[in-house]
């Protein structure tokens, strides 16, 4: 079982064929899709509101228009977000083979 297998939980057995790919009709549950862009924007919501919480209440949109001119670049709400996401990410990972392997046990 891989560990992509594990976090969809399900095991990816088929395999793609010339134009159709049935890994993505088995494995792709919608809801768990949708449960996990949610987690996302509340991360990314979370983060910017915490790191700005000034900025956001007095000049909400000049501080929009000043990520232009960020040190970290246009995009940096994103990617600061995505290694967040990512962090939490590996942490369920693990959380989730702790809780696998001492259920096994009993």
């Amino acid at each position: 079982m891989t560990l992509y297998s594990m976090f969809l939980g399900q095991r990816l057995t088929s395999y793609c064929v010339l134009d159709r790919c049935d890994i993505f009709e088995k494995a792709v549950d919608m809801q768990r899709l949708k449960r996990e862009l949610m987690i996302y924007l509340g991360l990314f919501v979370f983060l910017a509101a915490g790191m700005h919480y000034n900025a956001w209440l007095s000049h909400p949109l000049e501080h929009i228009y000043a990520l232009k001119a960020s040190d970290f670049g246009l995009y940096h709400p994103l990617f600061f977000t995505l290694a967040a996401y990512l962090v939490i990410a590996v942490l369920r990972i693990f959380y989730t083979l702790i809780v696998k392997l001492v259920r096994s046990k009993q």
